[in-house]
């Protein structure tokens, strides 16, 4: 038998009203004082289950979306690769430190702060160089840049000349852009004494000659990825992997370029760091060049710069020191040739289109030490 819906539950209600109004006084037990058609019948509850399992279905529905808006999002978070967890420090009149190793609020009365978790790059291998240099550092963070950048868009500094070689260790896919401020025994013990030792093969570190040390205080990061693993030996093609600056935010002596080099992939930029890989003699090495007021290069810069490159990334560290204006715009490069530049081996590419755009800018602020 169909159940009845809300409208016949509707027009009983009225006919209970009406009937109990006209026979007020008399006597009636539970079933029979409800008439219709002005005889008594029985409530029968069969008659309106639709309406009731209508009834207890919306309750339900409304029970399940209030779990799903306030319980269910902690019940589905992905904390794999995250540094801490969520904690909840108690600071008291001395303060107290959570468990993630976060510190409380130090103050006169008892107060409760959650900490939301860290999370940490994805990619192992640059989590784990990052880790290396003693830095929390939360990707989502808005003191973190991450740039994406077109797969197979190599380009020649010739823009009407066809790059002839397309290898996707030259292919730029993104970076993250970020500084961050290194105590002494930070900086010590990544740079100087060292993790990153300038020589290093696994992974590969390039320092220019007679390096300078890395100081406290802030340091750039310019994390970038290609589409394959870079060749760190290579016996047949020779590699330049470069950072290049606008150090003084000063567009009166950046690189223009010379005729026919219209993609000079320097252009807009004053401070150039090579990190240079020969095949003829199987070596790696960083040069760091200015360019003078005049537009003159000026080679081998004094630096305290590192490269470490391994799988298919190259991570750049820059100290506040050697740039004017830093963090300082920039652009990274990626070069590969025969060992001659020759037109019919070469190829390359940038974080961009093409090198008429602008360079870019990492965020001011640097990322939050814990």
């Amino acid at each position: 038998m169909a159940g009845y819906g809300p409208n016949d539950f509707a027009r009983w209600l009225r006919q209970r009203r009406a009937v109990r109004a006209s026979q007020a006084g008399q006597p009636s037990s539970n079933w029979d004082d409800f008439y219709e058609d002005g005889r008594p019948v029985e409530f029968d509850p069969n008659r309106y289950s639709g309406c009731l399992r209508g009834i207890v279905l919306t309750i339900l529905l409304v029970i399940v979306v209030l779990y799903m808006f306030t319980c269910g999002p902690f019940q589905g978070d992905d904390t794999t690769g995250q540094i801490g967890s969520n904690t909840v420090a108690t600071s008291a009149t001395s303060g107290t430190t959570g468990t993630s190793g976060t510190t409380g609020t130090t103050g006169t009365s008892s107060t409760t702060s959650t900490t939301q978790p860290r999370r940490s790059f994805s990619d192992p291998i640059l989590a784990g160089i990052l880790n290396l240099l003693g830095v929390e550092v939360d990707p989502d963070s808005p003191e973190v840049d991450e740039i994406a950048d077109l797969l197979d868009d190599f380009i020649d500094s010739i823009s009407t000349q066809m790059p002839a070689y397309r290898g996707p260790e030259i292919d730029i896919t993104r970076a993250y852009l970020f500084s961050a401020v290194l105590t002494v025994a930070q900086a010590d013990a990544a740079f100087n004494d060292s993790a990153f030792e300038c020589g290093d093969t696994d992974p590969v570190v390039v320092c220019v000659t007679d390096p300078l040390d890395v100081a406290e205080g802030p340091l750039l990061v310019v994390a970038v990825q290609t589409a394959a693993d870079i060749p760190t030996a290579s016996t047949d093609k020779s590699y330049v992997y470069s950072l290049v600056f606008d150090s003084n935010g000063d567009p009166g002596n950046d690189w223009v370029g010379n005729p026919p080099f219209d993609w000079d992939f320097f252009i807009g930029s004053d401070r150039w760091y090579q990190a240079v890989y020969s095949h003829q003699n199987g070596e790696w090495a960083l040069t760091a060049t200015q360019l003078g007021d005049d537009t003159v290069p000026v080679p081998a810069q004094p630096s305290a710069v590192r490269v470490v490159i391994s799988g298919d990334w190259v991570i750049w560290f820059v100290p506040e020191a050697e740039l004017a204006a830093f963090p300082g715009a920039l652009r990274p490069v990626t070069f590969a040739h025969d060992g001659a530049f020759t037109v019919s081996t070469r190829g390359g590419d940038v974080l961009g289109a093409n090198p008429t755009e602008p360079l870019v800018t990492p965020p001011a602020d640097p990322v939050p030490v814990p």
